[in-house]
């Protein structure tokens, strides 16, 4: 009667082994699927963020500097980077903080853009160039 039991005991092990291994993995690869697609929608939730916060250049003369914020969201000034032929130029915005979607805002730069440079603004979602 022994020799009958001992397969059934084995058969009962095996498929608690199994089961065991089965279930672990499934929780594992949960896991991982978890952070994967948390860290994509927190990256894209960022990507999503710089598109809104998008300019372009209306005018330039001299010292004087336009700039319309074209993105759905309030650019804030202090993102905006100002290059005048590859040198970074100070801008001096007069108090302003930010450019609300679709208003356009002057700065003073803080070296005049001659005629012929190339200007080059950045913010977190575009690049903006000119030629003075």
């Amino acid at each position: 009667m022994k020799k009958g039991i001992t397969p059934v005991v084995a058969t009962i092990l095996l498929l608690i082994i199994v089961i065991a291994i089965v279930g672990y993995s499934f929780g594992f690869f949960q896991r991982i699927f978890t952070t994967a697609g948390t860290t994509a929608e927190s990256e894209m939730s960022g990507v999503t963020g710089n598109i809104k916060q998008s300019v372009s250049i209306d005018s330039v003369s001299g010292t004087n500097l336009y700039v319309r914020n074209t993105g759905s969201a309030a650019l804030s000034v202090s993102g905006v980077v100002v290059y005048i032929d590859g040198v970074l130029t100070a801008c001096n915005w007069g108090g302003i903080t930010s450019i609300s979607a679709g208003e356009v805002k002057g700065c003073t730069l803080a070296a005049g853009c001659a005629s012929g440079s190339s200007l080059k603004i950045t913010t977190a979602g575009l690049v903006a160039t000119a030629t003075c």
